[in-house]
């Protein structure tokens, strides 16, 4: 959805730039958006490190299905079950303890690193500017 945005935004507003999150951004992003791509910026989370090849989620995977994903398409997908684990344990499994468990989070530990929580209750990660560039996304400080 993210690349048929971007070609209709341009369409209508050649000169615009567009931002969109990392969730939106994806290789069909890129063949979508067409000649207006290349106005269109993402801030997406690079991991610092590859995780732990000995980590037990990684050692699971391997066992079952016999080979790893991309770390950076792991990375957001295990953060995600694991903020959500991380609140079960400090709330309790009802809908209100899994509330007052997201509420008191103040970190996530994902598969690169642990990162805090800020007040307003989101993940704080590093993000990195990136734009389409020849049909890939690319860090926007190369421009």
């Amino acid at each position: 959805l993210t690349g048929i945005y971007a070609q209709r935004i341009a369409e209508v507003h050649p000169k615009m730039v567009l931002w969109t999150s990392d969730w939106g951004v994806s290789g069909q992003s890129a063949a979508l958006a067409g000649p207006g791509g290349h106005r269109l910026l993402s801030g997406v989370f690079f991991p610092v490190r590859f995780p732990d090849p000995d980590h037990p989620f990684l050692a699971f995977l391997r066992e079952r299905y016999g080979a790893l994903l991309d770390p950076s398409v792991l990375d957001p997908a295990y953060g995600a079950v694991a903020l959500l684990e991380q609140a079960l344990e400090l709330g309790g499994a009802t809908p209100k303890g899994m509330v007052r468990g997201l509420h008191a989070l103040r970190q996530v530990r994902g598969l690169t690193g642990t990162f805090p929580v800020d007040e307003a209750g989101d993940v704080q990660l590093p993000l990195t500017p990136v734009t389409l560039r020849g049909g890939h996304w690319m860090p926007l400080e190369d421009r």
